[in-house]
């Protein structure tokens, strides 16, 4: 009697640790084979700058850093951070894929001058909410386009667009 059982018990795991296999080969994409990617990122109202993503399964992290000085004096520099959910990705063939993910940001920008008339700064902190898509061509071409609400301080609430051109390896 307690034989049936074990083998009933086993049975039923296997069952079970069958649909997890399933789903570990479904989430075998682009993503997943080549989960970093370098490149350059825009977003409005933050600006931009040089890029590094990196898929850990569903869930991504993005850095970006960016800045620019004139021998005028002028300044601008930004830091932004994001947290990527990835809702849905497919290879949809051998060179296309593609996925949609939602979006966290936050990010610091701050500009200024140090001209004669006294040194300027003007620092402004961000959070976004929105959602992306990201287009994988050839298997290492990567482009996104996000869609998010951007709220900064001093205190405003945007509508904002995010892209980016990378490579993924």
């Amino acid at each position: 009697m307690r034989q049936k059982r074990l083998i009933i018990l086993v049975l039923i795991a296997a069952v079970a640790s069958a649909g997890l296999w399933a789903q570990g080969m479904e989430d075998d994409t682009v993503f997943s084979r080549f989960p970093n990617a370098l490149g350059a990122y825009v977003c409005y109202p933050i600006t931009g700058g040089l890029t590094y993503q990196h898929w850990f399964g569903r869930a991504g992290l993005q850095a970006t850093i960016g800045g620019i000085a004139q021998t005028s004096g002028s300044f601008d520099y930004n830091v932004q951070a994001a947290f990527q959910y990835m809702l849905y990705g497919e290879d949809f063939a051998d060179w296309f894929s593609g996925g949609l993910y939602t979006n966290v940001l936050l990010g610091h920008r701050g500009s200024g001058t140090t001209g004669s008339d006294g040194p300027s700064y003007d620092p402004v902190e961000y959070l976004g909410l929105g959602v992306g898509i990201e287009m994988v061509f050839l298997r290492h071409l990567s482009t996104s386009v996000e869609f998010m609400y951007v709220g900064s301080y001093p205190l405003a609430l945007e509508f904002g667009f995010g892209g980016s051109l990378k490579y993924r390896f």
